[in-house]
């Protein structure tokens, strides 16, 4: 990706020029953070012994949807589990899943001490299939043929998640959203304060 700059920017409008005719161009609210972002990630700490990947599941699109976990295994250490980018333009959050997840495998004082205590599983794409088209999706209140693709998906993301706390006995797991929340019944998430 390439910083358009502050130059074509007025406001809340801005302009490109399309200087080669049919170069596919793709214009973003956030910097991109993909799938192939996870896996450098990944690449530059494969000699970690405290992280490990597994596949959670595959999406609708058949996608694996990775699962991470940081720690081992011990009848002392809390389980918990945090999940990013249920909506696709919500990058910031993997930005910030990756400075947790490097801190929590580091060995500086504080990522030995949080491996003493917890266990830490993330799911860093909840919404695979929507992280990579960059297809945020519509908002959906209620089910019409229109969007029922749309719903079933989300029941589908809900009902993996309820499995996935359930199987892990977590405590109150957090999603990395817009705000800070905790994934309240059904992985639907709910506000933490106000």
């Amino acid at each position: 990706w390439k910083w358009m700059g502050v130059e074509q920017v007025d406001g809340r409008r801005f302009w490109y020029d399309f200087a080669k005719a049919g170069e596919p161009v793709r214009f973003a609210v956030t910097i991109p953070y993909l799938e192939q972002d996870l896996e450098a990630f990944l690449k530059a700490n494969a000699d970690n012994p405290h992280i490990e990947k597994s596949v959670l599941t595959k999406s609708r699109n058949g996608r694996e949807v990775e699962l991470l976990r940081v720690g081992t295994p011990g009848p002392k250490r809390q389980r918990v589990l945090v999940t990013g980018r249920h909506h696709a333009a919500e990058t910031m959050a993997s930005f910030v899943l990756e400075g947790f997840l490097a801190e929590a495998m580091s060995e500086s004082p504080a990522g030995r001490a949080f491996r003493e205590k917890y266990l830490l599983f993330a799911v860093p794409f909840v919404d695979k299939d929507g992280v990579q088209a960059g297809d945020q999706g519509p908002i959906v209140a209620q089910p019409t043929a229109q969007n029922r693709t749309v719903v079933n998906q989300r029941r589908f993301r809900a009902v993996l998640l309820t499995e996935l706390v359930d199987n892990l006995c977590c405590g109150e797991p957090l999603a990395l959203i817009g705000k800070l929340r905790r994934l309240g019944g059904f992985g639907v998430p709910r506000r933490i304060g106000g």
